[in-house]
């Protein structure tokens, strides 16, 4: 009778020093989905950022790119060239099949 008390008291200790943790444990599903929801809708309803801000690259980052000798004709030999890359192993898996 003492052991099953003593038990229980134990359990009820446990339960309550936890509790916190559990009720986490618990709801923290639901936090997830308010949170998702709710910075969906603050995301979709704000002004998009323009193009302008994002692609702003600090005038010492241009300048070691506009140092480069024919800078776009290399940018245009390595696009194509990862492109042809791309190509062979996309028909390369095509072909396994």
């Amino acid at each position: 009778m003492w052991q099953i008390a003593s038990d229980f008291i134990t359990f009820l200790g446990w339960f309550w020093q936890n509790l916190g943790a559990i009720w986490n444990y618990v709801i923290s599903p639901v936090k997830y989905v308010f949170t998702f929801v709710k910075s969906f809708f603050l995301s979709a309803l704000t002004p998009p950022v323009p193009a302008e801000e994002i692609w702003v690259f600090p005038s010492n980052v241009l300048a070691v790119f506009n140092a480069i000798s024919y800078w776009s004709v290399i940018i245009s030999v390595i696009a194509i060239s990862l492109m042809l890359i791309f190509s062979f192993y996309i028909i390369k898996q095509f072909l396994k099949v």
